[in-house]
């Protein structure tokens, strides 16, 4: 069973050793640039760093942005360990964050984006129910609309 928990003092060293496999990373930015990220956006309170933990063992780390204004919520980043990698951790994590927004009356949608060619998430997100909304830069933009 996955569960997302805010990264914090008790959790922050187990996140920092997340490491994805070796041919992802030119794909995905590394927790350390994440947490960077989320810490130089920390006073607008809307960019979440989680662990994504099973049981007692943090196995990823995702980041995400609440987007008030459009009733948004921006996947930034998933990361799953490599020693994890093809168990459903991403797509349990991802079922997770859904799970969070649907008990969010302003949000009306959550939003992702992958680089071109990082066919794990896209099938991760269509599996999800996720409809894609066409290219931006290199990257491709999937949305799932909420009920």
């Amino acid at each position: 069973m996955i569960r997302l928990e805010l990264v914090d003092k008790d959790n922050f060293e187990a996140v920092m050793q997340v490491q994805i496999a070796y041919e992802d990373q030119r794909r995905v930015a590394s927790v350390e640039y994440s947490l960077a990220q989320a810490w130089l956006y920390r006073d607008t309170g809307r960019v979440i760093p989680y662990a994504v933990i099973t049981g007692s063992e943090v196995v990823g780390f995702l980041l995400v942005s609440i987007e008030e204004d459009r009733q948004t919520y921006l996947i930034w980043r998933l990361l799953i360990d490599r020693r994890f990698q093809n168990r459903g951790y991403g797509k349990e994590a991802l079922r997770c964050l859904i799970e969070l927004a649907q008990s969010d009356s302003a949000c009306q949608q959550v939003v992702a984006s992958y680089v071109i060619g990082n066919h794990k998430m896209r099938y991760i997100l269509e599996k999800l129910g996720f409809q894609s909304q066409g290219l931006m830069a290199q990257e491709v933009k999937m949305m799932l609309k909420l009920n």
